[in-house]
């Protein structure tokens, strides 16, 4: 007989071309709320039509039962029927897997002919059978092919109801496995774990895409904000700089340094003022700029170019106070020869060697 995969089990058994990122970002939005827009009425509560709980073997008490299964809600009208019974009372043997299912299509056959459909070949439509025996320990849950659930769903009912059984907790057991059906009977494809695993994943990877993608924007605009003042400055002094380095001696070799490096500091004064025509004002920078590569190479280089800028003009300036001992020229002479005092020897006590 087909019996639309009765279930049961013992106690004590084992158990080409990438999207950007602004497409996975639109995933992420779809992937919240487009479960919202599918599901445009709230799922239907429905207590079981009936319940009915037969127990041969006096392990549950029947109307506290019966009260405690009825306030369960399922996502469509059941017959709950909860059969608690000793498989060996129906002539079958406790070492057979199967001797559970066997039992309770015994008892339809027998007891109750209505858990069967009209041709016997099925069980009942709308009827949700929970199955238990707690002397051998087997527990099993069968279903109306219109009400029944998928096999990995009827284990995950069977795992419900088994930590209660172990502990002889059996009306826990029947209640965890009736809660446990009706939780996964008709369940929505977006409420499946599998879908929500992979919503997961999308928003997961919107994140990170998000992240990646935001990241090097902020920091592009960070250089600029930390260049332009910079380059106000540098502009500023631009003049005194100039003054200083038309003062250099020509016959001086240290001036030559700070002559060369004037020269590309007014190389580097161009390609600055390039550089800065290519950056929108911070006040009318759009949200987006930042994002393409091109604009944040552009926000590199300006912070690069400025950076010179700063110590060149610096540099510079110092020479010429040097050179004409004016200014902090002391200063500066003190960190000329900084790096000669730290390549001196330690000073200390020197010994002869004796000798004839």
């Amino acid at each position: 007989m087909s019996t639309s995969r009765p279930s049961s089990a013992a106690l004590g058994a084992p158990r080409t071309r990438r999207p950007s990122r602004t497409v996975l970002l639109l995933l992420a939005l779809l992937a919240v709320l487009l479960p919202a827009a599918l599901a445009t009425a709230p799922a239907r509560a429905e207590p079981p039509a009936s319940v009915e709980v037969t127990d041969t073997t006096r392990s549950v008490d029947p109307e506290i039962l019966e009260h405690r299964l009825a306030e369960i809600d399922f996502r469509t009208e059941v017959r709950l029927v909860v059969l608690v019974l000793d498989v060996t009372e129906h002539g079958l043997d406790p070492a057979d897997d199967r001797a559970l299912n066997d039992a309770v299509l015994d008892h339809a056959r027998g007891s109750d002919p209505s858990l069967l459909s009209a041709d016997g070949s099925h069980w009942a439509d709308g009827t949700v059978i929970l199955a238990l025996d707690p002397n051998n320990r087997f527990l099993g849950s069968y279903a109306g092919e219109d009400v029944k659930l998928s096999d990995s769903d009827f284990e995950a009912v069977q795992d419900a109801m088994r930590d209660p059984a172990r502990d002889a907790d059996w009306d826990g057991s029947l209640e965890a496995g009736a809660k446990k059906y009706a939780s996964l009977l008709h369940r929505p494809w977006w409420r499946h774990p599998a879908a929500l695993v992979a919503a997961a994943a999308v928003v997961v990877g919107a994140v990170v895409a998000a992240v990646s993608t935001l990241g090097p924007r902020l920091a592009a605009r960070r250089r600029v904000d930390r260049a332009l003042p910079r380059h106000r400055d540098v502009l500023t002094k631009r003049a005194i700089t100039d003054a200083a380095a038309r003062t250099l001696p020509e016959h001086s070799a240290y001036a030559q340094v700070a002559v060369l490096a004037h020269v590309r500091f007014s190389q580097d004064l161009e390609e600055a003022a390039r550089l800065r025509a290519a950056l929108p004002e911070p006040a009318k920078r759009r949200w987006a700029w930042g994002l393409r590569g091109r604009e944040r190479a552009t926000a590199a280089d300006f912070e690069r170019v400025v950076e010179r800028l700063d110590d060149a003009d610096d540099d510079i300036l110092a020479a010429a106070d040097l050179l004409h001992r004016s200014g902090e020229w002391r200063a500066v002479w003190d960190r000329e020869l900084e790096p000669l005092r730290d390549s001196s020897p330690p000073s200390g006590r020197s010994r002869r060697t004796a000798g004839r």
